[in-house]
């Protein structure tokens, strides 16, 4: 499989949007496809300039205008988190000229903070993370099962296929290469993640026990977070954990589920959820290394369900549309794990590893629908199997490879 030929939902939606706005602005975490996506959307005449190059970020951190002379556009400036102050040198100077669609393109891991006082008429932001099953299948532009539109099944990503793509996470480079294992590529990503998006913000990280709290978070999944617990676990600060959160979300690598705040009767969970954003890290902190026993593993449930959030993020990220998800959890215990709202109402997911569901496996989605007095609510548990079957009314199984 070629990289280059790895469709993305966001290619045509980018596309559009160069030929009206003068900044394209695309983060992400590393490795997830953004420079070669920018750079198959880059006209003949764009120039290409990473700021990770020591002599050109020294250049733009301490003379961004006369930077920015020299680099007339149309210009792709990659790895902005290398000088994030360019950022707002770029967006002035377009603010205060005549604006050019498609003037400057931007990738970078981490978002600058503080410029959301800019007009969105005059810059466009996007999300990409490692492509979806719909991409990997070959069908990027294809939409849930419960939505309209066009329905492209990846019928391959079910049994022992579906496994091995857990473990690999999607990402371009593990994904085009058989030279690597599993276990190397997410051995390198971490000691590169760790160099280049953790350190910057914070030095001590490498003498503290952040990896130690990367494999603890990777044992919460699914679970409402508890950060003094962890703090406690790890013998260090609840600061010091806050702080390594808010970095692995800012740097694209944990998504926290908040909980529902719609209507309902009872007292609820408040408390978020972290999910990696990426199984094949997930499955590496886990231990997780053979696809063959990862269905028979007690992490098995937590693997689905992180899956299926993450194909969830991916294709209404990759659609330039905001997530829209959250989770419902009684104090008591019953829950339903995700709940999503469309423009025909609420559609709320269960999971299962088994690939053959039963009626007592959407026992929460129904306790919900009484909940929240919603009868037209549809329901779905998806698994790893390959046939749809009715569990209850307005309630069905759903295979993951049909999501």
């Amino acid at each position: 499989m070629n990289r280059d030929h790895l469709k993305r939902t966001l290619f045509n939606l980018i596309e559009h949007e160069i030929e009206r706005t003068p900044l394209i602005e695309l983060y992400g975490p590393r490795r997830s496809g953004k420079t070669t996506l920018m750079q198959s959307l880059m006209k003949n005449n764009t120039r290409y300039l990473s700021l990770s190059d020591p002599r050109m970020q020294a250049i733009a951190r301490e003379h961004p205008e006369s930077f920015l002379d020299l680099n007339h556009p149309p210009v792709f400036f990659d790895d902005i988190e290398a000088c994030p102050g360019l950022l707002d040198h770029i967006l002035r100077r377009i603010s205060s000229g005549i604006p050019e669609p498609g003037q400057y393109l931007i990738a970078g891991t981490v978002k600058p903070d503080g410029l959301e006082q800019f007009s969105s008429s005059i810059r466009k932001t996007f999300t990409l993370f490692p492509l979806s099953m719909r991409e990997i299948s070959g069908y990027p532009d294809s939409v849930f099962y419960w939505e309209d539109g066009p329905h492209n099944q990846g019928s391959f990503l079910a049994g022992p296929f579906l496994w091995e793509n857990f473990l690999r996470g999607g990402f371009p480079e593990i994904l085009t290469s058989k030279e690597i294992s599993y276990s190397q590529f997410y051995s390198i990503y971490l000691s590169e993640y760790l160099q280049k998006d953790i350190l910057p913000f914070r030095k001590k990280a490498v003498t503290e026990p952040f990896k130690d709290f990367l494999r603890l978070l990777a044992r919460r999944t699914g679970e409402p977070l508890n950060l003094s617990e962890m703090a406690r676990n790890l013998h260090t600060t609840l600061h010091i954990v806050k702080m390594w959160l808010s970095l692995m979300e800012k740097t694209h690598q944990v998504f926290l589920l908040p909980s529902y705040e719609g209507r309902s009767r009872s007292p609820l969970i408040k408390a978020s959820k972290a999910y990696f954003t990426n199984t094949g890290l997930l499955c590496f902190l886990l231990d997780i290394t053979d696809p063959g026993k990862a269905p028979l593993s007690s992490w098995a449930p937590v693997i689905l369900e992180t899956a299926v959030l993450n194909e969830i993020l991916r294709s209404r990220y990759h659609r330039g549309k905001e997530p829209g998800i959250s989770f419902w959890r009684k104090a008591t215990g019953m829950e339903v794990s995700l709940i999503l709202e469309d423009r025909k109402g609420l559609v709320a997911l269960e999971t299962t590893p088994s690939s053959k569901p039963e009626s007592t496996m959407s026992k929460g989605i129904r306790f919900l629908r009484k909940e929240i007095a919603d009868p037209g609510m549809r329901g779905y548990v998806i698994n790893p199997g390959r046939s749809s079957i009715p569990l209850a009314e307005g309630i069905e199984s759903l295979p993951l490879c049909n999501l």
